[in-house]
């Protein structure tokens, strides 16, 4: 059970639950993902320099905040224990990198108070709200700018980065699972297939373009372009040369999808 008060050490152990506490519905784990090109020249410079060089640029990128007093020295001194025990300066600063990881700075959005305190958002607990929310990742350097600057707040500024936010390719990831989720798409083509006897035209392109259309239509209603009651009386979709086969639409090839008017 999730209790703000037990993760900060202020309540026992043994929590009883209560009715609307929040929990895990499900957990997918994709990996490891091993970066690649430009991502892993990125990672090799983040572990590249003294410990200290190390952790200053590592750790703020990991809890996606500036570091509060004496959190550098902890993991310092992980990096010196390690290195007492044997291992390499860049194994020991590995080691820091890893608890880092493991801390629930890193696993959870630090967002952490006693129950009963109010609480309004920093400008980085902003930041990560708002990129795990539309990009499901951590905040990109733009929105850590504004943040340290104390930008984010600022109504105008907001707005101005929600718009850019849906407007970039990572947003996919909002509207797939949002859509995915919503109308309980994700296991088409893989736990739920129709007979194949009966529906022979049922490949693996056709199920993926099918739950890439309502995706596609939904981005565009969040980039403005229609209302939310074009769910339900809209004269247009996006379909490839599967999809419009299916539908009986003409003269439409090639794999990637595209808008027509129905």
């Amino acid at each position: 059970t999730y209790d703000p008060d037990f993760l900060l050490g202020h309540a026992p152990a043994r929590l009883r639950r209560r009715p609307g506490s929040p929990g895990i519905d499900w957990i997918v784990i994709h990996g490891p993902i091993l970066p690649q090109g430009a991502n892993a020249e990125r990672v090799r410079h983040l572990l590249e320099g003294q410990p200290d060089e190390v952790l200053a640029r590592f750790l703020p990128r990991a809890f996606r905040r500036p570091l509060r007093e004496h959190e550098l020295d902890r993991y310092l001194a992980i990096v010196r224990q390690a290195i007492n025990e044997g291992r390499s300066r860049r194994d020991a600063v590995a080691v820091a990198c890893c608890a880092a990881l493991c801390s629930p700075h890193f696993l959870f959005r630090d967002e952490l108070v006693p129950r009963g305190d109010g609480i309004l958002l920093d400008d980085h607990q902003l930041a990560s709200r708002l990129s795990y929310f539309l990009w499901l990742s951590m905040p990109d350097d733009e929105l850590l700018k504004l943040a340290d600057a104390g930008r984010l707040r600022d109504d105008a500024e907001l707005r101005l980065q929600v718009r850019r936010m849906l407007a970039d390719h990572r947003s996919r990831a909002f509207t797939t699972a949002f859509i995915e989720q919503w109308l309980g798409i994700s296991g088409l083509g893989m736990e739920h297939l129709p007979d194949p006897r009966r529906f022979p035209e049922f490949t693996p392109a056709l199920a993926a373009a099918m739950k890439q259309e309502p995706v596609l239509l939904f981005e565009d209603m969040l980039r403005g372009r229609g209302s939310l009651s074009d769910f339900l009386d809209g004269r247009e979709t996006f379909v490839n040369a599967d999809l419009a086969d299916l539908y009986g639409i003409p003269k439409i090839g090639g794999a990637a999808l595209e808008r027509v008017s129905l």
